[in-house]
């Protein structure tokens, strides 16, 4: 968290595979079970279960708006969000987003929502 918040290159062993766009420091984590997460290693092909954002130096509010605005959109507009969860390590906060396109099943296994509807618009046939 302080390499994302410092804007400084995550050591080569925990290079982030599945890179998520956007302006915000962010690192994208799996579900391995018992509530814990983790890095996927590269050219595996594991789905992404959660997004971990985290503001750089000078912008720790930014977090507490975006928590806000989630809750404000779930709350008062009716529209379905994930909602994130903000959090401390040490010094550094940040904010636990659940993936909305994913579903994590009782055996592990993942689903990506979004991945299958790309492939069925392209007339894949894998179903």
């Amino acid at each position: 968290m302080q390499r994302l918040a410092e804007k400084r290159p995550l050591p080569e062993e925990m290079k982030n595979p599945s890179p998520v766009a956007g302006v915000q420091r962010k690192i994208t984590l799996t579900e391995i079970g018992n509530g814990r997460l983790g890095i996927p290693k590269e050219r595996l092909g594991v789905p992404t279960t959660h997004i971990l954002k985290v503001p750089e130096r000078g912008r720790e509010r930014e977090i507490l708006q975006e928590a806000i605005a989630a809750r404000i959109a779930a709350k008062v507009i009716g529209h379905p969000v994930a909602l994130p969860a903000e959090f401390l390590r040490g010094n550094e906060a940040g904010l636990l987003i659940k993936r909305f396109d994913r579903t994590v099943y009782a055996d592990g296994s993942v689903k990506s929502w979004l991945r299958l509807s790309e492939q069925l618009r392209a007339g894949d046939k894998w179903l």
